[in-house]
């Protein structure tokens, strides 16, 4: 369920004969659209991704138009560029200078017989991408289904979610946090977070995990067992999210016990015996503060201490 590449489209039955006659270091270019061209001004209009269907008829008396169409399709993500040729096309074959530019841009150029109806090549082609862009989405979906569950069924043990993760995806997943990093086993690898990982390592996919600006982690998944590719990533920021939800609730509910705990001991300092005991323990029993071990309380005359400051000459 990877994504649709140049190569993949040399297999669709409405290219029947066509064939690969130069770029082949680009076949593994991602596709995400498929149409017809016939003007040498079309690269301003490419959003990325886009394998061309050309007549050729836009450069037939300059050849050389096609190559510098190249260049400059490239600059926008260009994926690959068709043409149809045949005796009664506008080119027998694909021109020279255009075979050169993909080669040395290592964009696929791909001949088809004059006689394919591009139209089904466009249907059939629009038809995959959809298609495959379905697969990803019911993926998704899965994902995030399998993965909300674990992390509440369990509480928020990260642990548990990086294993769900690992079984998903067939390889190691690794969940980094301020907290604590975990591993599929659950073991321990280190108690503050990590150093950015490099994204570029074909063999990791990082996810890092953010919520409102602030920088929470890392999802981690390493080739461990096979190869990664799309879905991969899919499953793991899926994770990330999920991650990122669970850090803030975490953070929110610090915050409240750290509000309570000050409360407690304000109530702690300024105790009245005509308060219920049974109910300042139940508050102890909340926050699983030992106040039944012996307590020591530091109190500060904030008033007298500001003054003595000020006579220091330190305010």
């Amino acid at each position: 369920m990877e994504d649709l590449r140049v190569a993949d489209f040399l297999g669709l039955r409405s290219l029947a004969g066509a064939r690969l006659v130069a770029g082949k270091s680009g076949l593994e270019r991602k596709v995400s659209m498929i149409y017809m061209i016939d003007h040498p001004d079309a690269a301003r209009w490419l959003r990325g991704g886009e394998l061309l269907l050309t007549s050729g008829a836009w450069f037939a008396t300059n050849p050389a138009l096609a190559a510098q169409f190249l260049r400059q399709g490239v600059k926008h993500g260009i994926a690959g560029l068709a043409i149809g040729v045949g005796l009664l096309g506008y080119f027998e074959s694909a021109p020279t200078s255009l075979r050169s530019a993909g080669d040395q841009l290592g964009v696929p150029i791909i001949e088809f017989p004059w006689a394919t109806y591009a139209v089904d090549v466009i249907q059939e082609g629009l038809e995959a991408i959809i298609n495959r862009q379905v697969e990803q989405l019911e993926w998704a979906a899965t994902v995030q289904r399998r993965l909300t569950a674990v992390l509440l069924d369990d509480g928020g043990n990260l642990d548990r979610l990086a294993g769900a993760l690992s079984d998903l995806v067939g390889n190691r997943a690794t969940i980094v946090t301020s907290q604590h990093t975990r591993g599929a086993s659950g073991e321990l690898i280190a108690p503050t977070l990590a150093p950015a990982p490099d994204g570029n390592d074909p063999g990791r996919i990082v996810c890092s995990v953010q919520s409102a600006g602030a920088h929470h982690g890392y999802v981690l998944v390493d080739a461990t067992l096979r190869p990664l590719n799309g879905m991969d990533r899919i499953a793991a920021e899926a994770a990330a999210v999920l991650v990122a939800l669970h850090c803030v609730s975490e953070e929110r509910v610090r915050e409240v016990e750290r509000r309570v705990q000050s409360s407690l001991f304000d109530d702690l300092i300024h105790y009245d015996q005509d308060d219920a005991v049974a109910g300042f323990t139940s508050r102890t029993e909340l926050l699983s503060y030992p106040i039944e071990d012996p307590q020591v309380a530091v109190v500060l005359e904030l008033d007298g201490l500001v003054r003595r400051l000020a006579a220091m000459g330190l305010d």
